[in-house]
């Protein structure tokens, strides 16, 4: 290979690696938003179970809490594939550590010395491929990183929306069950007859 090639493919690789970088810090963003979705939709849910009346085994009653159990299953499941995106950033493969480079040039130049200058090593072309296949391995491996875990993203937000269609659903069966109940009647006893007037 020639340098001016040799430039252009590491200038490449290089751009290559940093595109999946972005790519997966615009991935990660999304994340949070997820989250938040989640964490709203489990608080909605607690919230129903609170002010949940009297289960009276009522077709309503049941139906909300199918309903409900549905919904929390829902949002578990885009709550695992969330986690299973996150997980996907700790297989995250970086460019090149400058320590082991310097090694490398170290041991080739210390080789080198002992070595007739035709069998010698070309130490500027070896660490240009060696940097080359790196970027190379890192971008290839991070594009299937972001790949799997943009899958789980929109897996995670498939089921959000489900969870939240879920919740929607949810108010009708549980203020027919409010509303049927109503004020519960309390009974109250005397334990002290009330003094006639004469």
């Amino acid at each position: 290979m020639d340098k001016e090639f040799r430039e252009k493919l590491f200038d490449f690789c290089k751009e290559a690696y940093f595109f999946q970088f972005d790519r997966r810090e615009k991935i990660s963003a999304r994340t949070g938003v997820l989250l938040a979705i989640v964490a709203i939709a489990a608080n909605i849910a607690l919230k129903y179970l609170e002010e949940f009346p009297p289960f009276d085994g009522s077709f309503c009653a049941i139906l909300f809490i199918v309903l409900l159990a549905v919904a929390l299953i829902l949002g578990a499941i885009a709550l695992y594939n969330i986690v299973r995106a996150l997980v996907w950033t700790a297989k995250w493969k970086y460019a090149p550590n400058p320590g082991p480079i310097l090694q490398y040039i170290e041991s080739i130049e210390a080789r080198n010395k002992h070595l007739a200058p035709e069998k010698a090593i070309n130490l500027c072309e070896t660490f240009e491929t060696s940097l080359i296949r790196q970027f190379a391995e890192a971008a290839t491996d991070n594009d299937v990183n972001n790949y799997t875990k943009n899958r789980h993203l929109l897996y995670a937000v498939a089921w959000a929306i489900a969870t939240v269609v879920a919740l929607i659903v949810c108010p009708a069966p549980f203020y027919c069950l409010k509303f049927k109940v109503g004020e519960l009647i309390q009974k109250i006893e005397i334990v002290k007859p009330i003094p006639s007037r004469q």
